[in-house]
């Protein structure tokens, strides 16, 4: 799509603003110098090139979020003051900034001081955080939307000028290779971008002032291969400091869930030139089925594992034992089940035991028990539960093959002449069916359940929360959130912690399951709604202005559970806090996260009712 022949100097837009010289041209869109003739002050102009098929979809996304940048005061942004419509044509007026970008400082001086971009980025991340406070998230943070000022400010320009869902395949990017070198590798596969998309993008920014490229993609006009451990500029320039070369490198991982949780967060480790201390210990259990609360493997086929869900189940009195199938292809169909279901390679060898019988799949309450088995018979896998008392009768085959073996052995002896041995030989057989007895009460294939239970209601809401959702943002903000407020309650349940901090960290961890729940409903809707109207000239009556609002009230949603988790990460890396300083840090986590997701319940709401035929709340 070519840019628009453009407007000639001196021609008058909307009757107000005046053309000046051009400033800018890309793909899509001209920058031009103007003047404001009511006022007499001189600002930039932006005319944008929509797609006719989704122009009203585009227009009205602009306008809203146009009114939203331009109420927030904040240094760093470049604020914009009106749509304005000329033919076919919308055009952003925002404020003239003397300068250049950085895009163009870099080529023409190089790379930038370390000091300096550890300034820049700070300004840049605090106005991020700005705007996704009020739901905004800019979605299109590179070198060239970044404006020096004539003082050396660094200023955010162009909030939602290109990124907007309906035109982003209809457009080439006007900078190809740091539009797409900056574009976060989960807008890439087709997700939606949230406040930590902005980070990445703006870590790969800092990334580019600091080497003067950034990392290239297989090809041209390819992003750079997404990294686990991020983007290190250190790797191509030996003097950027250590502090930098990790913030820079947190900022752009691959994951979101690995990335610093919040634009704030981004500020605060610029500013003190460190990151807070945070075990990556989600990167390792990515790729399996882990519990959500205590982060082991063996859920079988659940979000919470038997010994978490079993919290409130009373003494575990009894274990539950695989009933081993018939024939080779039996034994390995349910193999592969049980692997399935525990996250446990087939072949491991404690996996191979306990398909056989020779290993309890775990040990828990009566009660539970049987709805375990329950549960394993309906995804294929028979299993029966016998109490402790009796799991005598289950013994391993090699406990009673080393019993048989040892009273032989002292039969053997007594024929050759030692009568005494044939008794004494009942000692190490006692000894041997013991230890398989204790083997079998104790050894099993899912933990022990040793760890500090937590507490029953969280149970209860994550196990009601999770089928609820499957995948996305909803659920990756969940998991990490629950994953620091597990370590939190640890934590709480080792020291000198008031009940009321360890209620209040509850509190907190049960709002987030309800928010989580909220952002998957508002996802579903979206997705609902994104179905309507699209090619049309015309949208249906309320369909654009109920699509407005359920993107700003999940933008919000998302900001406030990110804000969240980054408030427990801070608080876990703080070890030492009185007790009652804890309990107000944890009811302010709770209090900010139930406000927002009332006010965000009651926008969508709102929404439901300006777009008939809508999905209804569940």
């Amino acid at each position: 799509m070519q840019a628009p022949v453009g407007l000639p100097a001196g021609s008058v837009v909307a009757d107000r603003y005046e053309i000046g010289r051009e400033l800018g041209r890309g793909e899509r869109s001209i920058v031009y110098e103007a003047r404001d003739r009511a006022t007499g002050t001189q600002l930039a102009l932006k005319l944008v090139m929509l797609a006719p098929t989704t122009a009203h979809f585009a227009r009205e996304r602009l306008r809203r979020e146009t009114d939203l940048v331009r109420a927030i005061a904040h240094p760093g942004i470049v604020r914009p003051i009106e749509i304005v419509e000329h033919g076919s044509w919308s055009l952003i007026a925002m404020e003239h900034v003397s300068g250049r970008s950085l895009a163009a400082a870099v080529a023409a001086d190089g790379p930038m001081h370390p000091e300096a971009v550890a300034r820049l980025g700070a300004e840049l991340a605090d106005a991020l955080s700005a705007v996704h406070r009020c739901g905004v998230v800019h979605r299109d943070v590179k070198p060239e939307n970044v404006l020096l000022d004539e003082g050396g400010r660094a200023r955010l320009s162009d909030f939602g000028c290109v990124h907007l869902e309906s035109q982003a395949l209809l457009m080439q990017p006007e900078h190809p290779v740091s539009a797409v070198g900056c574009l976060p590798p989960e807008v890439i596969e087709g997700q939606i971008a949230d406040p930590r998309s902005d980070v990445y993008a703006l870590g790969m920014t800092l990334y580019l002032a600091l080497v003067g490229y950034l990392p290239k993609g297989a090809e041209k006009q390819l992003p750079p291969a997404p990294l686990a451990s991020g983007h290190h500029p250190r790797e191509k320039r030996a003097d950027v400091p250590e502090w930098l070369d990790e913030i820079v490198a947190r900022a752009t991982r691959a994951e979101p869930g690995h990335r610093l949780e919040t634009a704030e967060r981004l500020v605060r480790a610029l500013v003190e030139r460190s990151l807070e201390s945070r075990g990556d210990d989600s990167q390792s259990g990515h790729a399996l089925r882990v519990c959500v609360l205590c982060r082991r493997p063996g859920t079988l086929g659940r979000a919470v594992c038997p010994h978490c869900e079993d919290v409130d189940g009373g003494a575990a009195d009894s274990i539950v034992l695989v009933v081993p199938a018939h024939g080779r292809e039996g034994r390995a169909n349910q193999l592969r089940l049980l692997s399935e279901l525990t996250s446990i390679p087939s072949e491991h060898g404690a996996l191979r035991s306990a398909t056989g019988a020779q290993r309890a799949l775990v040990r828990v309450s009566a009660a539970h028990a049987d709805v375990l088995v329950r549960r394993l018979r309906g995804r294929g896998v028979e299993a029966r539960v016998l109490p402790l008392a009796r799991a005598w009768t289950a013994l391993p085959r090699w406990s009673f093959a080393l019993a048989l073996a040892t009273v032989c052995a002292g039969g053997a002896a007594a024929a050759a002449g030692f009568p005494l041995l044939l008794a004494a030989s009942a000692v190490p057989a006692a000894v041997a069916l013991y230890q398989g007895m204790n083997w079998m009460q104790r050894e099993t294939l899912i933990g022990d359940g040793s760890d500090v239970p937590p507490p029953g209601a969280l149970v209860k809401a994550v196990s009601d929360a999770m089928p609820r959702i499957q995948g996305g943002q909803a659920r990756q903000i969940l998991v990490e959130i629950l994953r620091l407020g597990r370590d939190l309650w640890l934590r709480l349940c080792a020291g000198e912690a008031s009940d009321g901090a360890r209620s209040e960290l509850v509190a907190a961890l049960l709002c987030a399951c309800d928010a989580a729940c909220e952002l998957a409903r508002e996802d579903a809707i979206l997705d609902a709604l994104q179905l309507h109207g699209e090619r049309r000239n015309e949208a249906p009556a309320g369909l654009i202005e109920s699509r407005a609002l359920y993107h700003s009230g999940r933008s919000r949603l998302v900001q406030a559970m990110l804000e969240a988790a980054a408030s427990f990460s801070r608080l876990r890396a703080q070890e030492l806090l009185e007790p009652e300083d804890e309990r107000r840090a944890l009811h302010a986590i709770c209090f900010e996260l139930r406000e927002e997701l009332e006010s965000v319940t009651k926008l969508a709401d709102e929404a439901a009712q300006l777009f008939p035929g809508r999905p209804q709340r569940a």
